[in-house]
């Protein structure tokens, strides 16, 4: 009975404790909020890591190399790197709808009358014709 109510305690407060740090979080400008809170690092395991066979050296070049695993990246670090690709292609995307509506512009402004020919064309005063 007494662990149960140990364990009712505790949770209740964890729960003032992250309701305090969402409090503390809404206060800040979008660009701070970083919780304090933070997940602890896992552990390195003592198992090797798996390697294809293709990369594995044979014959007198096998020597054991110990296999770094690679670092994690933090949400700011993956933004900071994409910044640029992801400026590019809303730019690219822009430009392409800009393009898409001046085609749209040229052909309802060349064929008013929607019957797929061009006007010009229609009424004989196409350049080039005599």
């Amino acid at each position: 009975m007494k662990l149960k109510q140990a364990d009712a305690e505790l949770a209740a407060a964890n729960v003032k404790l992250q309701n305090a740090e969402a409090r503390r979080l809404s206060q800040l400008p979008r660009s701070e909020r970083h919780s304090s809170f933070t997940a602890p690092p896992p552990e390195p395991t003592k198992e090797p890591l798996l390697v294809p066979m293709s990369l594995v050296p044979t014959g007198a070049a096998a020597v054991s190399a110990p296999i770094l695993p690679t670092p994690r990246l933090t949400p700011d670090q993956v933004r900071e790197s994409w910044w640029w690709r992801l400026t590019a292609l809303a730019l690219a995307e822009v430009f392409a709808s800009v393009l898409a509506g001046a085609i749209l512009f040229g052909c309802w402004e060349w064929d008013k009358n929607h019957n797929g020919i061009d006007d010009r064309l229609e009424r004989g005063t196409a350049p080039g014709k005599i």
